[in-house]
């Protein structure tokens, strides 16, 4: 599908925008109306999110509408929150993409060791950052053992279990830095999920059972 870029275990976030083609800027522009003179007013408290500085693709896209006090997150910033627990070794930038025309993005982490259910049967452990550009959602950071790389995996992940969502706000760089202090407890998570795993695969399903669940 072309969606995902693969990541070759960059070091730094800005190596892993360029590589996923995610290096440009998101603008916030006055919206304006036409009136019946053909003339041009701002319209209060209304501005136009669309690509900016680093943009290749033409036609430029149109992302959404937004309020005076939405502030976009920049795809560098949002990458960046990732260096800290690269740069220890904790975690490898893995895979990144865009979705729709830019209006969201992904980037996805991989932490070191699997998740062992039973056997072989092994799930891997990643760290997910997804951002809009439209106005319509947070920011969302997450554990999951799902390898984001498309619409439907990005969903999948984004609807199990809890995000940390930090919102387009003035005080955003403020929740990102508590955000980075809750990595942390990723060992713990993920022990936790290893746990509800093991018991899952201990459970043997019966036909009645399975009706019961349903």
């Amino acid at each position: 599908h072309g969606l995902g870029t693969k990541l070759n275990h960059p070091p730094t976030a800005e190596e892993a925008i360029v590589a996923a083609d995610l290096a440009w800027e998101v603008d916030k522009q006055q919206l304006y109306f036409k009136d019946t003179h053909n003339s041009y007013a701002p319209v209060k408290d209304k501005y136009v999110l669309t690509p900016g500085e680093g943009w290749k693709h033409s036609p430029r896209p149109f992302f959404g509408i937004v309020g005076r006090n939405y502030m976009p997150l920049q795809n560098n910033t949002a990458f960046s929150f990732f260096d800290p627990i690269v740069d220890k070794g904790a975690a490898a930038y893995h895979t990144a993409g865009m979705l729709g025309e830019g209006e969201r993005i992904w980037i996805l982490a991989k932490l070191p060791e699997s998740i062992r259910v039973v056997g072989d049967d092994i799930a891997d452990k990643y760290l997910l950052l997804s951002n809009s550009h439209d106005g319509l959602s947070s920011v969302q950071v997450k554990f999951t053992p799902i390898r984001v790389v498309c619409q439907n995996t990005l969903t999948m992940a984004l609807s199990m279990g809890r995000s940390l969502r930090i919102r387009h706000l003035r005080n955003m760089q403020a929740q990102f830095e508590q955000a980075r202090n809750l990595l942390g407890f990723i060992d713990k998570r993920y022990l936790k999920i290893e746990k509800a795993f093991q018991a899952m695969a201990k459970f043997t399903m019966s036909e009645s059972k399975l009706t019961t669940y349903y």
